[in-house]
């Protein structure tokens, strides 16, 4: 029993020495602004308009690099899209103020990685506007899946088929046709073979 007390306080000396040299830190809780809170395990979107999952993914070809935003609905599968020259703190606070604001239905709240190099930019565009803004742990793709679906869809569906010039204003108006065909032609198989827009207009009448 003595030794075993005395490898115990050995083991919490060599933890004590550690973390004050800085080779263990201990696990810090983010803060949040007042629209921004942390996901909750499980959460899932009950209604249109909630828990609008956005992301942005980057395309590169002949050398050049475009940067798309996109974000979904995760009930309607509705999607809006643009695409940016760079993936910038402004570019951000664009796409969150203008096509996200022209959702087809009330916008109830957006969830967003956690690692996202634009959660300041995230929280502050969404507090001024008074949606609630749901933070992902970092790292956790697969519980955005529905976004991350839709980022692979787009791929093979638009990106892989494009062979326009890698510039901004071309590149936005053939994914403006994709993002209509997504909406209102393309059925999804979780809609039960409807478009998004079928879906909602179906929701409005019942």
């Amino acid at each position: 029993m003595g030794r075993i007390h005395e490898r115990a306080l050995a083991a919490g000396a060599v933890r004590r020495a550690s973390f004050c040299e800085g080779r263990v830190k201990p696990k810090r809780r983010r803060c949040f602004a007042k629209w921004a809170r942390r996901w909750k395990y499980g959460a899932r979107a009950r209604r249109v308009g909630e828990l609008v999952q956005v992301d942005h993914m980057t395309y590169t070809a002949d050398g050049r690099t475009l940067k798309e935003f996109r974000a979904v609905c995760p009930v309607s599968k509705f999607m809006v899209t643009r695409v940016y020259s760079r993936a910038t703190a402004g570019n951000a606070r664009r796409f969150l103020i203008d096509p996200v604001g022209t959702l087809p239905f009330p916008l109830r709240s957006l969830q967003v990685d956690g690692g996202s190099e634009f959660m300041a930019e995230f929280e502050n565009t969404r507090e001024r506007l008074g949606v609630p803004l749901h933070v992902l742990p970092a790292r956790r793709p697969q519980w955005n899946g529905v976004v991350e679906r839709t980022n692979r869809s787009a791929r093979a569906e638009f990106w892989s088929l494009y062979n326009g010039p890698l510039t901004v204003a071309e590149v936005a108006r053939d994914l403006a046709r994709y993002e209509f065909f997504f909406n209102f032609e393309r059925p999804h198989a979780s809609l039960a073979y409807k478009t998004s827009n079928e879906y909602l207009v179906d929701l409005e009448a019942a």
